[in-house]
């Protein structure tokens, strides 16, 4: 009996953006070039490719419940023996009854990129980085499950944005590249909320609303200028980007 071998050509990750939790408004359709290709579910959020081959492509995610996304597979950067990509959902606004979802939205010329960090809470409290290693070690630490987090540097009001590498343990994690600013004890790691731009300016960035503070640190690129802005999401209409 002839042996069916299947080659696994990519894994996609599905979150939702606002809570880092895989979606669960029902099974996802994916497309390339407007035609529907079969990625298979295998848990959670959580879908492969088989057998269709390394190209480079533009996929499109479309899942109840959730805005339309399109995300740029460029197997150049990825693992050739485990490509993997993590594909942030942005929640849609319902159109009644009550919503928990706060957004951030406007317009601005030459705006490129946008995500936020809160200030509120925390993943991980940093111990020690050892840098010939890449690696993070960490006083206390929650389940580090998605592939990039926020290094807040609360004292410059940055943060910068950590891949991890490989979880060595429940308190360690090495990183796919080396700390670009230093890190000291006690700095926090944070979730990264992914928001959306567009050519025309049109910026939105969504969180879960909370009784409890809603501070976010928000990185925005301009014209190839990336800044950091405070903003207070119980309170958007203060928080216009400029």
């Amino acid at each position: 009996m002839a042996q069916i071998e299947h080659k696994l050509d990519l894994v996609v990750r599905l979150t939702d953006t606002t809570t880092g939790d895989p979606p669960d408004m029902g099974a996802a359709r994916f497309l390339v070039n407007g035609s529907a290709i079969l990625l298979i579910w295998k848990e959670a959020g959580i879908y492969i490719l088989l057998n269709r081959g390394r190209t480079n492509m533009l996929l499109d995610v479309q899942i109840q419940g959730f805005l339309p996304v399109s995300a740029w597979i460029d197997y150049n950067v990825l693992d050739p023996a485990y490509p993997q990509v993590e594909i942030a959902l942005i929640p849609e606004r319902k159109p009644y009854g009550y919503t928990d979802l706060i957004t951030l939205e406007g317009c601005m010329p030459g705006i490129e990129h946008l995500d936020a960090a809160p200030l509120h809470e925390s993943c991980a409290v940093v111990l020690r980085y050892q840098e010939e290693r890449r690696t993070l070690h960490f006083f206390s630490s929650k389940r580090l499950e998605e592939c990039s987090y926020a290094l807040l540097h609360e004292e410059k009001a940055e943060f910068e944005e950590i891949r991890i590498d490989r979880r060595i343990d429940a308190l360690a994690v090495r990183l796919k590249r080396p700390l670009s600013a230093p890190c000291g004890p006690q700095e926090k790691v944070t979730r990264i909320i992914r928001g959306t731009t567009d050519a025309g300016g049109q910026y939105l960035l969504r969180v879960r609303q909370s009784e409890e503070q809603a501070q976010y640190l928000v990185r925005y690129t301009v014209n190839g200028e990336t800044r950091f802005r405070k903003v207070d999401l119980r309170h958007p209409e203060d928080g216009r980007l400029e």
